[in-house]
């Protein structure tokens, strides 16, 4: 069976995300976790304080990197109530004296880890590492932190599933069976995984490290927690960076069916890059041109597919890896350099091992991020139960995106989940918000720049809006490697100083894309975001 797409957003991953990553909690209107009191309801939970010392392997192997569990509420409605347990790593200030507090990170998903963050962003942003201490964490039921599973067979992960290939009606088949068998596994966990209770997830974090307030960076899915947090916790947040943003009004459905659009776009823009090497790749003087030897190749490998070191590559497969590449314009020659090499039957094996370890994860259930993923997704809010509505989409997007649209609008396992809960965002109005730095690259496939702006109308003061222009990419600030980004995010960070004005940056262009990725921060991100397996 064919390897197929899933997409994180960032969404968002969205998925996929898409990844494809909006604004989501899973609460009734009368919960108490809404109306929840200023005061600190979880001295109890953490009156020990966290016992800090060595970290799994999944926090990156830096000795200087210690980890600790806190306990949280499983239902923060009731915190007296049962708890589980949150990973947390950090890396102290590496100059105490001007320390200026904690950085929580979170690199997207949902469904992603995020222990190994302090060490990676040390690595990229050492005068942050002077200055805060940085803090990792996998958020509720992800890798470390009481990790949830749905019991799924590799091949029962392959979310969103092409609508074409084995006809709308096995496809819904599929999603019903993935929500009943999450629910068979893990039915009593589920209605405690959602954004909402991931935000207040941090305000226990915050207590437990004994800090009035926090800083915040997030990518993709981040930016929505991160959002939800500051309107939740408006006092008790500082700086707070929201990097490739969700938008706040396309939450969960609408963001991830808007990344069959961006990616479309995305490929076209590979194919008019790739068209100005047609000396070096072969593969057509034109974008239209370039376009017409995708699409033909990804037909043939689906009729036969090539045969490499790594094992078979197929059309599937082909266009999975396609799209994770396309997260960033940056990763073009790679994509152009493998295309030309499946064109002529004979692929490096370097090149043959990523497609066969695309979407690998770090262990624990070997479902998990699938699981978390979805679960944040279907329960944050209640999804279409019209199964002809999916269809119609589906078969519409398939013929205005044909590269991923299909995928993107057709049903999801969010369809057939319980919908005895009521569920709604929590609303982004901005009342009260400290200064917040929006970041965004204007081609962005996954999060569209739309999400960026409708975030901005959302909050309405206290907040600057830096936008990398001429660029394909999701996620920026330590991952594209674009000066002017790092730069001011860098100082607002250090200083608490919003830009006075919006900043706009400019593409490097071909001085990046001659140089690759400039570290692996940006394509660990990449893969956060991206097919998750």
């Amino acid at each position: 069976m064919s390897r197929r797409f899933i997409v994180l957003v960032a969404v968002v991953g969205t998925l996929l995300a898409l990844a494809f990553g909006a604004l989501g909690a899973g609460f009734t209107p009368t919960s108490p976790a809404r109306s929840a009191p200023a005061a600190d309801p979880f001295i109890r939970v953490n009156a020990q304080g966290p016992a800090w010392g060595p970290c799994p392997l999944s926090a990156g192997g830096d000795p200087r990197v210690e980890c600790a569990d806190v306990r949280v509420p499983l239902d923060h409605a009731r915190p007296d109530g049962a708890t589980i347990r949150i990973k947390v790593s950090r890396l102290r200030a590496s100059d105490p004296d001007r320390r200026i507090g904690v950085l929580l990170l979170n690199p997207g998903g949902p469904g992603g880890s995020g222990l190994w963050l302090p060490a990676a962003l040390a690595e990229y942003a050492p005068q942050l590492y002077e200055r805060f201490d940085l803090i990792g964490f996998d958020p509720r039921f992800v890798g470390e932190s009481t990790p949830i599973t749905c019991g799924l067979e590799p091949a029962e992960q392959n979310w969103p599933r092409y609508s074409g290939r084995d006809g709308f009606a096995a496809d819904a088949r599929a999603a019903e069976e993935f929500a009943a068998k999450c629910q068979r596994v893990s039915g009593d966990l589920f209605p405690h995984l959602n954004t909402e209770y991931a935000a207040r997830d941090m305000d226990v974090i915050r207590s437990a490290l004994g800090e009035q307030r926090i800083s915040y960076l997030g990518w993709s899915y981040g930016t929505n927690l991160g959002a939800v947090y500051a309107q939740l916790f408006p006092e008790r947040a500082d700086r707070f960076v929201l990097d490739s943003v969700v938008h706040p009004g396309w939450v969960w459905r609408e963001q991830l069916r808007r990344s069959g659009r961006g990616f479309e776009a995305a490929l076209n823009q590979w194919a008019t890059w790739t068209a100005r090497s047609e000396d070096r790749y072969g593969l057509g003087s034109t974008a239209a041109a370039v376009r017409k030897t995708y699409d033909a190749l990804v037909a043939e490998l689906e009729r036969d597919p090539v045969e490499t070191d790594a094992g078979p590559v197929d059309g599937d497969l082909l266009r999975a890896w396609t799209l994770v590449q396309l997260y960033s314009d940056r990763t073009y020659p790679l994509v152009a350099g493998l295309v030309a090499e499946l064109r002529s039957g004979t692929v490096d094996p370097d090149h043959a091992a990523e497609l066969a370890d695309l979407g690998t994860g770090d262990g624990v259930a070997d479902d998990n991020r699938t699981a978390a993923y979805w679960g944040v997704l279907c329960e944050d809010v209640v999804w279409p139960r019209d199964l002809l509505r999916y269809a119609q989409e589906a078969k519409w997007d398939a013929i205005r995106y044909p590269f991923f649209g299909a995928e993107a609008s057709n049903i999801t396992p969010c369809a057939f989940w319980p919908d005895n809960r009521i569920r709604r965002p929590v609303p982004i109005t901005g009342n009260r918000t400290p200064g917040v730095l929006l970041v965004q690259a204007a081609g962005d496939p996954v999060t569209p720049f739309e999400g960026t702006l409708a975030m901005r109308r959302r909050l309405a003061t206290n907040v600057r809006l830096v936008t990398l222009v001429d660029a394909y990419a999701h996620q920026v600030f330590a991952a594209y490697g674009n000066p002017c980004v790092d730069r001011t995010v860098t100082e607002y960070l250090l200083t608490g100083r919003l830009p006075h004005t919006d900043v706009t940056c400019a593409n490097l262009g071909e001085q990046l894309w001659r140089v690759g990725p400039p570290n692996g921060l940006g394509d660990r991100l990449r893969e956060i975001n991206g097919p998750a397996r």
